[in-house]
């Protein structure tokens, strides 16, 4: 399998620093430690980062504690008749509802403001 090398951005960058480096320099260099300034980020990508990323609220890091809200409902029957003395018939039934709310979808997400609801019913 061939790897397709990366090409470099045909645009200036500032970096970390503030520094603007040149069109073709490496990631590496203008953010070494990771933090893409927002002066980077394209119009559209900021309004929508403010609008649903929660800012910072530990440092530099968000920290969330996700909540699975839910409530369970069981339901048991039987059925018995008698017929006669020689002929029966009974059934039983089973129904759980089990639905909840999570925070956070799916498992591993860590975008707080999306909840998933998980409709979950046995029978």
């Amino acid at each position: 399998m061939s790897r397709v090398p990366a090409r470099p951005l045909n645009f200036p960058l500032t970096g970390e620093n503030g520094t603007v480096f040149p069109a073709g320099t490496p990631y590496s260099t203008i953010f070494p430690t990771g933090s893409i300034p927002v002066s980077d980020f394209n119009p559209i990508s900021a309004s929508l980062q403010s609008k649903y990323i929660p800012p910072p609220n530990n440092g530099t890091e968000f920290d969330f504690n996700p909540i699975t809200t839910g409530k369970a409902d069981q339901y048991l029957t039987r059925i018995d008749h008698n017929f006669g003395s020689k002929d029966a018939i009974w059934g039983s039934w089973y129904w759980q509802i089990n639905p909840t709310v999570d925070d956070l979808p799916f498992t591993g997400s860590t975008l707080p403001g999306f909840p998933e609801t998980a409709k979950r019913h046995i029978q």
